[in-house]
């Protein structure tokens, strides 16, 4: 009853700046360069539904009438999928935006997990197949696993046991938080393919280039300097979730991640305001004894210089030759001939 397409980034949005190149990946489209496969239909013949796809609304009617009360779920996608059963269209892809900065993009995700713990209750959903509630379940311990590591790193830095557990602690919890981009730079040594979508692309712009190892290496660093701040937007999000769950207010309380972006300061101040737990726990880290402690509460402290930074906009500059410029017009007359043409009653437009 659904069928979902593969989802890429626009291609402008994925090269406004630092931040989007790191984490966006190339953008646009090519089925060449980028992986087309999916866990849950390669394993299970059964894909996942993220929102974007196309509909039997005749089925969807019929199967979901009456199954979801009122103003009560933020996140409907993944339901709907659950419910009505969701198949992969790898040769098909739309195009999505990307947050242009960092805290727009937690803000997305605080979002995303609100939405995500709201479903809560369908984990005893008896019309659901066990599948289905993995991947519900899937989704609420995703947004458990930063806090998890955080707190782990904390009981390893304080001494909480002997020196030995504490070190395993601290490996542990790095490893656990880590390992998407480890096994990525593995999987890039060996096969040179890359996990990380469009991170086969050199970015000419950044340190001469920015392949797949640098990627990786580059989203580790970044991972464990804004940790703090992802682990309390987190918190924030589940208690949330549960408290207005219990109380049934502001369940649908969302902003877009446009307007998230058009509201979002981009001045250092703020983003040490936005990211200030990253502070406090730093300077906590500093007081703690320990050569390990001192490194962890420096590169906290300097998290939102860093969050900042990869945000700004780049200025772009662009230079067409006449053979460029003639070249790109001749493209437009054809491509606007090709749509004046077939694009008309007789056609169906």
């Amino acid at each position: 009853a659904l069928i979902q397409p593969r989802v890429g980034v626009n291609l402008s949005a994925s090269r406004e700046n630092l931040f989007t190149k790191i984490f966006a990946g190339s953008g646009g489209v090519d089925s060449y360069t980028n992986a087309i496969s999916d866990t849950y239909q390669d394993n299970f013949d059964e894909g996942i539904f993220t929102g974007k796809g196309i509909y039997d609304v005749d089925v969807y009617n019929e199967i979901l009438n009456n199954e979801f009360p009122e103003n009560t779920i933020l996140s409907h996608d993944l339901l709907e999928g659950n419910f009505l059963r969701c198949g992969l269209l790898t040769d098909v892809m739309l195009l999505d935006g990307y947050p242009m900065r960092y805290i727009p993009y937690i803000l997305r995700n605080h979002r995303w997990i609100r939405g995500d713990w709201q479903i809560l209750k369908w984990l005893k959903n008896k019309k659901l197949n066990l599948l289905s509630k993995f991947k519900i379940f899937d989704n609420l311990r995703r947004s458990l696993l930063p806090i998890f590591c955080f707190l782990l790193i904390l009981l390893g830095s304080i001494n909480v046991f002997n020196k030995f557990t504490n070190n395993v602690i601290l490996i542990v919890s790095l490893i656990a938080i880590l390992i998407p981009y480890l096994i990525d730079i593995v999987n890039y040594i060996i096969f040179k393919e890359s996990n990380i979508t469009g991170a086969v692309y050199a970015y000419k712009k950044f340190s001469k280039e920015l392949n797949s190892i640098r990627i990786s290496v580059i989203r580790i660093v970044l991972q464990i300097l804004f940790l703090p701040y992802e682990t309390i937007q987190n918190i924030d999000s589940i208690v949330k979730s549960l408290y207005r769950m219990k109380h049934k207010t502001k369940l649908l309380e969302w902003v877009t991640a446009e307007d998230a972006d058009k509201n979002s300061k981009t001045d250092l101040t703020s983003y040490y305001k936005e990211m200030n737990f990253n502070v406090i726990i730093g300077i906590l880290f500093l007081i703690i004894p320990g050569l390990i402690s001192k490194i962890f509460g420096i590169a906290w402290i300097i998290g939102p210089i860093l969050a900042w930074y990869i945000s700004l906009d780049i200025q772009k500059e662009y230079e067409i030759s006449e053979n460029d410029n003639r070249y790109l017009t001749d493209i437009a007359k054809r491509t606007w001939n090709f749509f004046e043409r077939y694009v008309n009653e007789d056609n169906n437009y």
